[in-house]
């Protein structure tokens, strides 16, 4: 009772904490606006794929319904411009000294609230960060602590393990947690930057990019990913969004999570990215009883689509890159033709595409070929796997598709 009490002042008190959040480099922006909508904070900023919100504790509820997001993670401690010291031994001894004085006994009052609001693991797969029980949250002792450290350039003169070492030992010896390696359930991350040092705490078990999704394919798009392309096109009530080009159903799948007042469809030409993803979506009719993805699976040619003309509002699609999938030779004759029947399909002056690729030149020239029909509203540069690959919104002219020849 005493536990329950000492949280519950925690989150009425007007104390702010400060999350951050792991994104997709390049989306950050766009991020930012759904945090806005979920999220009541004092301040926010962001740097390269990531974002730091200010905000109370009883907002925590909202910060695990973020569909923008891969990892979330409480912000103990920062220092800027922080100089490394040029000797071992030297560094050995101050990373000792980062836990002194640090408030944990707030940090684990945190940490024992995320735990109501944080999003097990699904049982059926596998994982290496152990889901605290109810025994957890009720005694304090039974915190299971890990330190996880990073380094950034070469400025540092001791490695992650020497940081692992020395600044969770001094962590223990601080909060006489135990240290469990294999079997714990809370991680702290001490971040080695090149001018700074950030000590932090993970609220995810998981990155929040494993939902919906039980089929994959060699290429399936991350979630969080396609739930950006989506909020690029600003869904709006009674919008017909297309994926053309499913793969697996993440896109339609993340728009009708987010967007329950639009249609989806989703379409492909390859009989096993149907199968995945009519699987997909029988696999979330199933396990989520109360709410029904009512989404439709299609065979076609997106270069020739069984639709009829300027019905479409919405097309997002993750493009072939021509590396697992195809080639970019291939790729210079299906992107002029994909747009511009998508362009048929689609409404004018309203439509929008919200198109994805590593291939730049080939969509670039194929965007060059079309210029009458789609018109570049935004660009974006993405890290996907370690590519930098390109997202266009594109915006639908008035200009009819017969009246263009490629």
């Amino acid at each position: 009772m005493e536990l329950e009490e000492s949280i519950q002042d925690f989150v009425d008190s007007d104390s702010m904490v400060t999350i951050g959040a792991t994104v997709v480099t390049g989306f950050e922006k766009v991020a930012m606006e759904e945090i806005k909508e979920k999220i009541e904070h004092i301040d926010m900023t962001y740097i390269r794929g990531k974002i730091f919100i200010q905000m109370l504790p009883k907002a925590i509820s909202g910060l695990h319904k973020l569909l923008s997001v891969d990892n979330l993670f409480l912000v103990i401690k920062y220092v800027p411009h922080y100089v490394y010291p040029d000797e071992k031994e030297i560094m050995l001894k101050s990373l000792a000294k980062f836990p002194v004085g640090l408030p944990w006994d707030e940090v684990t009052k945190f940490w024992r609230l995320n735990l109501e609001h944080c999003k097990k693991p699904n049982k059926n797969k596998q994982s290496s960060k152990r889901v605290p029980n109810k025994h957890d949250m009720e005694n304090n002792s039974e915190v299971r602590f890990r330190v996880t450290s990073s380094r950034a350039g070469k400025s540092q003169c001791v490695t992650s393990p020497d940081a692992d070492l020395h600044f969770g030992g001094a962590l223990q010896d601080v909060t006489n947690w135990t240290v469990d390696l294999s079997h714990y359930n809370m991680e702290i991350f001490f971040s080695m930057g090149f001018d700074a040092i950030m000590i932090s705490m993970s609220l995810t078990y998981r990155s929040l990019h494993h939902r919906h999704i039980s089929h994959f394919g060699k290429t399936t798009l991350k979630s969080t990913i396609a739930h950006n392309m989506l909020r690029l096109c600003n869904i709006q009530t009674g919008d017909f969004v297309v994926d053309p080009m499913c793969g697996s159903g993440v896109i339609p799948i993340e728009g009708y999570a987010q967007w329950k007042n639009a249609f989806y469809l989703a379409a492909d030409n390859a009989h096993p990215a149907i199968v995945r993803s009519s699987s997909n979506v029988k696999f979330l009719n199933k396990e989520y009883t109360k709410t029904k993805f009512p989404i439709d699976v299609l065979h076609w040619d997106a270069t020739r689509m069984p639709w009829r003309t300027a019905t479409v509002d919405v097309c997002v699609t993750d493009l072939p890159f021509g590396k697992r999938l195809g080639s970019q030779a291939d790729n210079r004759k299906l992107y002029p033709s994909f747009l511009h029947e998508m362009a048929r399909v689609s409404r004018l002056r309203t439509a929008r595409a919200c198109l994805l690729t590593h291939d730049k030149r080939s969509i670039i020239t194929a965007l060059a070929k079309v210029s009458s029909l789609w018109k570049i509203k935004q660009s974006h540069t993405i890290n996907i796997g370690g590519l930098r690959a390109g997202v266009y919104l594109l915006q639908r002219t008035i200009t009819l598709a017969k009246d263009v020849v490629l």
